[in-house]
């Protein structure tokens, strides 16, 4: 009997988008795509993660991170760059941003795509 090539094997235990199986070893992602449309397939499926509407904290979304990959950081950056992840803070009190908004705010309701907000 013929043993499976490494790619199926990692296709039918991979939980993703079959054309991402082959970056992905046990479940965690080994290298991240250099091609731009990979990439962003890869980085869309790494936000699904992530649940819509929710604000997490840095420290909650670095743990998530590296649950998928040892260098969380890069990849926050790939997802804040792709414009799937959106970074805030609040400086100022929450009632002066309610009575006049703020960017983060602005950024989330006017986006075209989901995005994750972290602060």
């Amino acid at each position: 009997m013929q043993r499976p090539k490494g790619n199926d094997v990692r296709r039918a235990t991979f939980d993703g988008p079959p054309e991402l199986a082959a970056f992905f070893r046990n479940g965690r992602l080994e290298t991240i795509p250099a091609g731009r449309d990979r990439r962003q397939a890869l980085l869309v499926h790494v936000a699904s993660r992530f649940e819509r509407g929710r604000e997490y904290g840095e420290d909650e979304v670095n743990r998530i991170l590296q649950g998928v990959h040892s260098d969380h950081a890069t990849l926050r950056r790939y997802l804040i760059d792709a414009g799937l992840l959106v970074m805030g803070g609040y400086g100022h009190s929450r009632m002066r941003e309610q009575v006049f908004g703020g960017v983060t705010e602005h950024v989330i309701r006017s986006a075209p795509l989901a995005v994750l907000m972290v602060h």
